[in-house]
């Protein structure tokens, strides 16, 4: 599958912030992990932070995954039509 620049671009724009995704996932688990042995009173907001970026991370992981896929697909030469194969011109 032939690759454009977009394409590259995009797809290490997925995989980067799909990184960050599963960063901010560990240190959700660790802040769990860390209110557990010492209680603090602003951990469910940062629990939430964390929960928003990660979810943010991932919905633009996905916009990027999609983008680089539609820009591959754009890159394909196009199949003549079955119609189009038969027809005399």
């Amino acid at each position: 599958m032939p690759s454009t620049p977009d394409t590259a671009r995009h797809r290490r724009r997925g995989q980067l912030a799909l990184g960050f995704a599963c960063i901010f996932g560990l240190f959700i688990l660790e802040t769990r992990n860390a209110d557990r042995v010492s209680p603090n009173a602003a951990s469910p907001y940062i629990w939430g932070v964390l929960v928003a970026a990660a979810l943010a991370c991932l919905a633009y992981s996905a916009v990027c995954f999609s983008r680089a896929r539609r820009g591959a697909e754009g890159a394909r030469a196009p199949l003549p039509l079955e119609s189009d194969a038969g027809s005399p011109r």
